[in-house]
């Protein structure tokens, strides 16, 4: 049995955060908080406004609610596991930082790009960061991870295939949630191996 302190808390509070940016992204006139927290690389370096590396993860798509309810639904899926299995400052380190690790990949690719110029709102970084994050887990404990690397090709693969969905951001995210749970797993392994 959960005791309080078990409870998945800030896994609940992302979802809660996030849906009430998205109540607020209906509510207040004008694309207001579109405009003021989405993530484009031009803008960004023309503004210095870098809030928007991170802010951006807590927008979605104002004309497609089924984009907060997929995003919610795998924070919830993933989240409630690995903030256990990680506990809680850990875990929303990971999950911000793939956020970032989103948005740095949508630059590095804008850089590259013709056009350089997309601009990139959902929480997918951060929710690809916790793919990333599991299924490190599974195969540092010795576990099957073959259901999660279905997911995350299958994922993968969508996000290529039809379009306005950020393959940039996923990337990004899944690959800093893995390289950042490995650290953690490793530096936390030889913290262990010091007592």
């Amino acid at each position: 049995m959960l005791t309080q302190q078990d409870s998945p808390v800030i896994t609940y509070l992302l979802i809660v955060l996030t849906t009430l940016v998205y109540g607020a992204q209906l509510l207040i006139p004008g694309y207001f908080v579109f405009n003021a927290f989405a993530f484009n690389w031009n803008y960004v370096l023309e503004t210095h406004q870098w809030w928007r590396f991170l802010t951006s993860g807590f927008l979605h798509s104002q004309g497609n609610i089924s984009h907060l309810a997929l995003n919610m639904f795998s924070l919830w899926l993933f989240g409630r596991e690995l903030e256990l299995r990680l506990g809680k400052i850990k875990f929303i380190a990971l999950y911000l930082c793939s956020i970032i690790g989103g948005s740095i990949a949508v630059s590095m690719a804008s850089t590259l790009s013709s056009d350089p110029s997309v601009t990139t709102i959902g929480a997918s970084g951060g929710v690809f960061g916790l793919f990333g994050a599991f299924w490190v887990l599974t195969r540092l404990r010795g576990e099957n991870s073959s259901p999660i690397l279905i997911l995350i090709v299958i994922n993968m693969a969508y996000s290529f295939f039809f379009p306005g969905i950020s393959w940039e951001a996923h990337l990004g995210g899944m690959l800093t949630g893995a390289a950042m749970t490995w650290v953690l797993q490793k530096l936390s392994q030889q913290g262990q191996s010091n007592i």
